[in-house]
């Protein structure tokens, strides 16, 4: 015992009280003079099988009894592993206190706060760690994430590039650098470390992902609209249905299902290539507040709500993505339809006009923010007096197409008297009208 902290008979003591473990409990009674090592291999054991809450029990009467810095760091990981951060974060600190120069403490540390958000004083953690192993390839990597979050961009660029110095196969580096490059302005270096990563690991998807948003950006429709098909490997983007994906066979006298995959104003825009479709019959699967809209397209001849129906395989004899559609009719930029492909509701247009002013001032409709359940909503959508403040004049009539609005842009578009028509809005067919 160290620091005579516990005597041995208090120990024993206290484990009996405190554990249930029936392996812990028939080693005490042996009496085995490796008993501490084959106490850990239990707790060892309990942790492979996540049983943290007996492993907890054991390690607290362990650290009691010896005050040893591995201890408190084991007490830590296994209250970390129950979402007892706090504690965990305590238990971290009394082991960094005992001894300092632990490497491996400060990362698992760093490990926890990243996970708790605390980002400045993981980065702390992690820059200590790294400063006792210069060789710590995860310390660096971990960096990396924190400074990307954090908007460090350069910083996070020199410690992924710092990971790759260590491991030139590290291929989650490469493509992680390669997002830091884009954030910086730098489109070249990003696509060469996208591929690098894929040269790597081709079956990294988020890197194929990332590489065709790049190549679309920069005008490379047709590299990027076949590297866009990895999406679909993508949880979030899988759909299955009991016929088979179309990939571009001949559709006379054939079914097509066209479904839509992303977000409305996708849906919207990607539309006007069914068009190109040679079908006997094409029906497009959307979202409700889509229908009456798509409903107007002529080269259309069913809509679907998504959700509304059950497929069977007799239903359709192909089924295509609509955000799909590009690669497979090999679309080039100057193939695209510039014609008229939606129209609005005479009926409802005649409404909305009457609900409009009849004033001589330039009206403007504002809409600033997208899907805030988007992961980067917060690289696009902006606050409504960022607009207002430059647009609200004299000679302006401001009206708001925001939907769903908070108290707090409520009171914002009162404070510039901008006119929200928004109630009368319950699908896409109102706003055309």
């Amino acid at each position: 015992m160290s620091d005579s902290r516990i005597t041995y008979e208090d120990f024993i003591a206290e484990l009996k009280s405190c554990v249930n473990e029936p392996r812990i409990l028939a080693l005490i009674n042996e009496s085995d003079e490796n008993l501490i090592n084959r106490i850990l291999e239990v707790v060892d054991s309990l942790t492979e099988q996540n049983n943290y809450v007996e492993a907890e029990n054991i390690l607290k009467v362990l650290a009691k009894a010896f005050n040893e810095p591995g201890f408190y760091s084991a007490l830590a990981l296994s209250q970390k592993k129950q979402n007892k951060f706090t504690d965990a974060k305590s238990n971290y600190k009394k082991s960094i206190s005992l001894d300092p120069t632990l490497f491996n403490i400060y990362y698992n540390y760093g490990i926890l706060l990243y996970e708790m958000k605390e980002y400045d004083e993981a980065i702390e953690s992690f820059i200590k760690s790294s400063e006792l192993n210069p060789e710590c390839e995860p310390c660096f990597y971990n960096l990396g994430n924190l400074y990307r979050e954090s908007g460090e961009f350069e910083k996070s660029q020199k410690a992924y590039k710092k990971v790759i110095s260590l491991n030139k196969n590290h291929y989650d580096a490469f493509y992680n650098l390669g997002v830091v490059e884009e954030l910086l302005g730098n489109k070249d270096e990003a696509l060469i470390n996208y591929n690098e990563s894929i040269k790597l690991n081709n079956n990294n998807v988020q890197a194929h992902w990332n590489k065709s948003l790049l190549l679309l950006r920069s005008g490379n429709f047709k590299d990027g609209f076949k590297e866009y098909e990895w999406r679909l490997q993508k949880k979030e983007f899988l759909r299955e249905f009991p016929f088979p994906t179309w990939k571009g066979e001949s559709l006379e006298n054939k079914k097509l299902l066209i479904y839509c995959e992303q977000g409305f104003g996708d849906a919207i825009q990607f539309i006007r290539f069914v068009k190109n479709i040679k079908s006997g019959y094409i029906a497009v699967e959307c979202k409700k507040e889509l229908k009456t809209l798509f409903d107007s397209i002529e080269f259309v001849d069913e809509v679907v709500i998504r959700g509304s129906k059950n497929y069977t395989n007799n239903d359709f004899d192909f089924a295509i993505s609509i955000m799909s559609l590009v690669h497979i009719l090999n679309i080039e930029l100057t193939d695209i339809p510039n014609d008229k492909y939606l129209s609005a509701d005479v009926t409802e247009t005649e409404i909305w006009c009457s609900r409009i002013c009849e004033s001589e001032k330039l009206k403007i409709g504002i809409v600033w923010a997208g899907n805030p359940t988007y992961k980067n909503d917060k690289r696009r959508s902006v606050n409504p007096d960022l607009l207002l403040k430059f647009i609200r004049t004299e000679k302006t009539e401001i009206y708001n197409l925001q939907i769903k609005l908070s108290e707090k842009q409520k009171s914002v578009l009162a404070e510039y008297n901008v006119i929200d028509l928004t109630d009368n809005i319950n699908c896409f067919n109102d706003t055309a009208a």
